[in-house]
């Protein structure tokens, strides 16, 4: 383990100006020794700062292959370790250190390390994140007394998690026909079929936005808002991972009640719910024929009546 680790970040961005990413460069700089900024828009982005490299692709090539491209140019470059961040998110101050450290720790008492990610809260509610992401915490191990801090999880966002360059040798990068959706979770189960575990270290935190924001529903619970064009991957992508033999059967399981529900539901309670249907049938039919295009939004839109 080096003793003055190179940690690069990698952030995606997507149809953003240097304004709307200005606070996250920052906080990015301060936090990591260099930044690679995957810019997934036709504009190109131009940084004059030595430790600022920007991928302009020219075009939307997805979260997960602008994900793979930045950690091939960041561990090529010399990084032990990267940080992947999307434009969302904001992480708190000191919030790589933190990782950093407790991962060192975890290494020292033998733990197998795949990725270790902080705790994440609603930008807008400030509310925290965790629960949906530690499905079957009764099958990890549980950590020693030394880390009161730290649990063991199945899942974790991108944003936020520190990859280390072990796990990129073991598994490569993002599975990048996803495109966008479920390319964190797919990930995670990578790293787990081969050996590796996943670590949330509570006391580093990131703020995080997601989609159009949360509503409540029948005054029971809260549900994420997406934009329409997400409903098509999720669906897409879902039916997609269920030939993956590492991907948890609890998860399938749970998947096909979700979609049943979000199907039968969200049409009629979210804005929308026409054409949120369209792209929720249009993604089962894709998933199931293993289509794993980019789509055209309008196409897409017209393919159904």
């Amino acid at each position: 383990m080096p003793n003055n680790p190179k940690i690069y970040s990698v952030l995606v961005a997507y149809n953003s100006t240097k304004n709307e990413l200005s606070d996250v460069v920052k906080e990015l700089l301060k936090q990591t020794g260099f930044l690679v900024i995957c810019n997934n828009s036709k504009t190109d982005l131009i940084y004059n700062h030595p430790k600022i490299k920007v991928l302009n692709f020219g075009d939307n090539l997805g979260i997960a292959q602008a994900q793979s491209l930045g950690m091939e140019c960041a561990f090529a470059s010399g990084a032990d370790f990267v940080l992947q961040m999307d434009q969302d998110s904001l992480p708190d101050q000191n919030m790589v250190n933190f990782l950093y450290e407790s991962y060192l720790k975890l290494v020292i008492a033998n733990y197998n390390i795949g990725l270790i990610c902080p705790l994440n809260y609603d930008r807008d509610t400030k509310k925290f994140n965790s629960t949906k992401f530690n499905k079957n915490s009764s099958q990890k191990p549980k950590p020693e007394k030394d880390f009161n801090d730290v649990v063991f999880v199945d899942l974790a966002l991108s944003s936020g998690s520190l990859i280390p360059r072990k796990s990129y040798q073991a598994i490569g990068g993002m599975m990048n026909e996803l495109f966008i959706d479920l390319v964190d979770f797919e990930y995670c189960w990578r790293l787990q079929a081969n050996g590796f575990l996943i670590a949330r270290y509570n006391k580093a935190r990131i703020a995080h936005k997601i989609g159009e924001g949360r509503r409540s529903l029948f005054k029971i619970f809260e549900i994420a808002v997406p934009a329409p064009i997400r409903h098509y991957y999720v669906f897409r992508n879902v039916l997609y991972l269920f030939s993956r033999s590492y991907v948890p059967l609890n998860w399938k399981l749970r998947s096909i009640l979700k979609m049943t529900f979000k199907i039968l539901l969200y049409p009629l309670i979210l804005n929308n719910g026409t054409l949120r249907f369209k792209f929720m049938l249009i993604g089962m039919k894709d998933g199931i024929a293993k289509k794993m295009c980019r789509i055209d939004v309008n196409s897409c839109v017209n393919e159904l009546p």
